[in-house]
């Protein structure tokens, strides 16, 4: 009976990523990519690429509330090893900004999931598993918490985090009460615009979108290897980015539109590379 049900899910999902395909042009906004190459928006809706940065940046990128500045880092010396600087590129002047320099403290380990905090001129940005906020203003760091793993989101107005610690257990923390609330068990939380849902990957490594008012659930993408995820401007649907490998065992990925609440999955485009930071505005 459990080799039946196994089975029985293998094509379940086998339909879900190929056969159920979603409209693309109901897919607003657009997702800017940072590769190797450089920083690139791709339209979902049209299809198309475009150029917004080159050069040789970290694989971190996160977009302004108003679509207008993007939030990355680089390497400043990768011969000794990854020395890096957050910077931010207004798209609309063409001009590059130093938002934080090199700090030795932080060691020479990468940021992870750089991130604008709302409502405020601060950053945000995981360092030796601690999310830490960057008071742009002030020119100081602060370590806000402890033990985190590489995901994390803010709401709206910049008062809460949605989280995973090492335990894989999710809460959301109130930076006014200094409280943390748990959620859920799982990693890699992403919540939505609106504040109402999140997005995340269970113990069983499927890809689950909970309701937070009413814990209603959507289940059924397997995210066993390498995995990005976000939701979409209007929060009907995720960019997934999941990690394949070639017949010679190189990596790539493929970019996904899921309609997680009609079980529809399509492909959007296949990447040469291993893996792609991205955002979704």
């Amino acid at each position: 009976m459990r080799k039946w049900m196994i089975i029985i899910s293998c094509i379940g999902l086998y339909l879900i990523m190929s056969g159920c395909s979603l409209n693309k042009s109901n897919l607003v906004g657009e997702i800017m990519l940072n590769s190797r190459e450089g920083i690139t928006a791709y339209s979902p809706a049209e299809n198309k690429f475009k150029s917004v940065l080159a050069g040789n940046f970290n694989n971190e990128v996160a977009i302004n509330a108003d679509k207008t500045k993007i939030l990355g880092y680089k390497s400043i010396d990768e011969n000794k090893g990854d020395y890096t600087v957050i910077f931010e590129y207004d798209m609309a002047n063409d001009k590059f900004f130093s938002v934080m320099e090199y700090d030795i403290s932080l060691g020479t380990g990468g940021k992870e999931c750089i991130k604008y905090v709302p409502n405020s001129n601060k950053i945000s940005f995981i360092a030796n598993d601690k999310l830490y906020i960057f008071d742009r203003d002030k020119g100081e760091k602060t370590a806000i918490l402890n033990e985190v793993d590489d995901q994390y989101s803010w709401d709206t107005n910049g008062e809460k985090i949605l989280y995973a610690d090492k335990d894989e257990k999710i809460y959301m923390y109130d930076m006014i009460k200094k409280e943390k609330q748990f959620i859920c068990e799982g990693i890699h939380p992403v919540l939505s615009n609106n504040n109402e849902y999140i997005a995340y990957m269970a113990k069983d490594h499927m890809l689950v979108v909970r309701e937070i008012k009413t814990k209603k659930e959507w289940r059924g993408i397997d995210l066993l290897r390498d995995r990005r995820f976000v939701f979409s401007p209007d929060d009907k649907y995720l960019a997934l980015a999941k990690q394949e490998y070639s017949i010679a065992n190189n990596p790539y990925t493929i970019m996904y539109a899921v309609d997680y609440r009609k079980g529809k999955v399509t492909q959007l485009f296949k990447g040469d590379y291993s893996s792609y930071g991205f955002d979704w505005k």
